[in-house]
């Protein structure tokens, strides 16, 4: 079956691409549940009524921009620890078919490091662009560099082809300080992207009461 994919996979490269001296292999892990989700398109039930929603997030100029989103992502590319975890935390870790950035699920904590494994692709190297349009992705995960020109191109590349970006605020080399104000909307904006917001408000409460407690002990 892997053998198969990969030859899919690579014949669709040549086809696309004309890159036969730059091919990527895509080891996907061979387990049916991420064979089945790096095959088909992926459904999951959600609440109708909730969509559609519009996000203010940022362009690759590091301008606001806002995105609407008719329905949840299904088929998300997770770049670095911070977007692939936030999204596990968030529960919607069957929907990243690509986790980047990261060598090992140790790095995670452990009630994550179970979803981590089912992630179809995981790895410390990046995917090139080519792979990347390959896996159909409707939503992208990343920082600021992630959607520079030579990584996986900016975000107006991808808008064009119907496909959403989100790049974590902190990330943004503005100038401006990076908060955990940063922090708790980046969740909260993909609680609401994912129809998860009383899960992201309930991840963000532990933080708030966390730094609290941090502050109090130190005063």
């Amino acid at each position: 079956m892997k053998k198969i994919i990969t030859g899919v996979l690579l014949g669709l490269c040549v086809l696309l691409t004309g890159c036969e001296r730059n091919i990527f292999t895509l080891p996907v892990k061979e387990n049916p549940e991420a064979l089945l989700r790096f095959n088909q398109p992926a459904e999951y039930a959600y609440n109708p009524a909730h969509y559609p929603v519009t996000i203010e997030n940022y362009n690759t100029q590091g301008e606001p921009e806002k995105m609407t989103y008719t329905k949840p992502p299904e088929r998300v590319v997770a770049v670095w620890q911070n977007s692939i975890e936030t999204l596990l935390a968030l529960g919607v870790g069957d929907r990243i078919i690509a986790g980047n950035g990261v060598p090992d699920k140790k790095f995670f904590r452990k009630e994550y490091q179970e979803q981590y494994s089912k992630i179809p692709y995981t790895g410390l190297q990046l995917l090139d662009l080519e792979t990347t349009m390959m896996l159909k992705p409707d939503l992208l995960v990343g920082w600021h560099s992630t959607f520079g020109p030579k990584v996986l191109r900016t975000t107006d590349f991808w808008h064009k082809r119907g496909v959403n970006t989100f790049i974590a605020r902190s990330s943004i080399g503005d100038g401006k300080p990076r908060t955990l104000q940063n922090e708790y909307k980046d969740i909260l904006d993909l609680g609401k992207i994912f129809d998860k917001n009383e899960r992201a408000q309930q991840l963000v409460g532990q933080m708030q009461q966390e730094v609290n407690f941090a502050i109090s002990q130190t005063a």
